[in-house]
């Protein structure tokens, strides 16, 4: 496959990316890119590699490129992992299968490990001469989806389980929870009597064998009701319990 044209449209043009990080299947699409899930479930025993199919469902082409990195804001490329083809053309109404491999299994063997599987979209653009070429914008968008690799040796629990085996407690302003499953926990929704515990703090994951800190109003109680990201993307049903004044750890 030829990407001359495509080259060229970078040189010339400015882009603008779009980044696109979801939590739930709420952004699977994004104009007329559709990503195959919000995360990908990497088992150990995948040795051909986990295939992730893009959907193209505009009147126009794009050039995907993809790659694996870290889960942090430096977004360094991680060489445990590559996405084959690194660089594929997705045609209008037309769709493409991605092919992950990990290249390095020396993860820790009793949890799970988190990377990013970044897929940028650039839309094809009409090629322009003179002034109108330099004056174009291109909006790409950029999609950060969780990849997690997945020991094989680990427990099968169930979302039920994993949601019953959390701990809950207060620590003045903050909810903290413990997680001590070899999963990653990702909340959908969080709840404390009549506090809602701000969306956009929930992208932090509990980490396996970890825990993670909520921002709470002190001295709130009350019934706490949650909701988790299952492994497809998807939400599961609400779980209740009671939070106590105190820390109910000791």
């Amino acid at each position: 496959m030829k990407f001359s044209s495509w080259r060229a449209l970078l040189f010339f043009h400015f882009i603008w990316l779009l980044p696109i990080t979801s939590n739930s299947q709420n952004a699977l699409k994004y104009d007329g890119i559709a990503m195959q899930s919000t995360r990908v479930i990497y088992p150990e025993s995948a040795q051909k590699g986990v295939a992730f199919k893009v959907t193209n469902y505009s009147n126009m082409a794009y050039l995907l490129q993809s790659q694996v990195t870290e889960p942090n804001a430096s977004g360094q490329k991680k060489p445990d992992f590559i996405v084959l083809p690194p660089l594929e053309k997705v045609n209008e109404k037309d769709s493409v299968v991605l092919m992950i491999k990990a290249i390095n299994h020396k993860m820790p063997k009793d949890r799970e490990s988190l990377f990013t599987l970044n897929i940028r979209a650039i839309p094809n653009q009409k090629k322009e001469e003179g002034n109108a070429a330099r004056s174009q914008i291109i909006i790409a968008t950029q999609n950060h989806l969780k990849l997690f690799y997945r020991p094989d040796g680990l427990p099968k629990y169930s979302d039920d389980e994993i949601s019953k085996k959390l701990i809950f407690y207060r620590d003045k302003g903050r909810l903290v929870v413990k997680n001590p499953t070899p999963y990653y926990v990702t909340f959908d929704s969080i709840k404390v009597g009549n506090n809602i515990i701000d969306p956009s703090s929930l992208f932090e994951m509990v980490p396996p064998m970890g825990q993670q800190q909520y921002p709470l109003p002190e001295n709130t109680t009350g019934e706490l009701i949650w909701t988790l990201i299952d492994r497809d993307g998807g939400v599961t049903q609400q779980y209740t319990s009671e939070l106590s004044l105190f820390s109910s750890l000791y």
